[in-house]
């Protein structure tokens, strides 16, 4: 199950956008997904960067979209290591990936009539701090607790034997 932080960091809005800054205290201490995690705020605070310039609609949605792929490629990549170390929680929190991407898309169709700058941005910077630090530290916890890999099991053809 996944847990949740009673204390979600709050950011405070200059001019429509969120400072936003990396902090050891979000380290899960697996350096590849540290680093992609520091990958999603750099692109969340190009997000920022462009409210706050008073971006074209279409500039934005550039910026959104190449959050959207990295966030795809990032997911994968988690929710592959969850099932390579057997995290009993994968299919939830595959459920709370796949319900960014839908809020996104709620956003994106809104935003077509409706300013939603603000909400963008502080959906955004709520949302991934706090999975890092509830969601993604559940299964950083289940690895460094001596998880082990799991083992794909030898298949052979019908009739034939193991290691003969």
């Amino acid at each position: 199950m996944l847990t949740r932080v009673s204390r979600i960091p709050t950011y405070r809005f200059f001019g429509g956008g969120a400072k936003m800054q990396w902090k050891d205290e979000y380290s899960l201490g697996i350096a590849e997904i540290d680093a992609q995690h520091r990958e999603l705020l750099s692109l969340f605070g190009r997000i920022s960067q462009g409210i706050v310039a008073g971006a074209s609609w279409s500039d934005l949605h550039y910026r959104v979209s190449e959050l959207r792929q990295f966030a795809d490629f990032h997911f994968a990549f988690e929710e592959g290591l969850m099932r390579m170390f057997g995290f009993p929680g994968v299919q939830e929190h595959t459920s709370a990936h796949r319900a960014l991407f839908s809020k996104l898309d709620d956003m994106e169709r809104r935003s077509v009539t409706s300013n939603v700058e603000r909400e963008l941005l502080q959906f955004l910077v709520t949302w991934l701090i706090q999975h890092i630090q509830a969601d993604d530290r559940d299964y950083s916890r289940h690895i460094f607790s001596g998880a082990t890999l799991v083992r794909s099991q030898p298949t052979s053809p019908a009739g034939a034997k193991l290691g003969t």
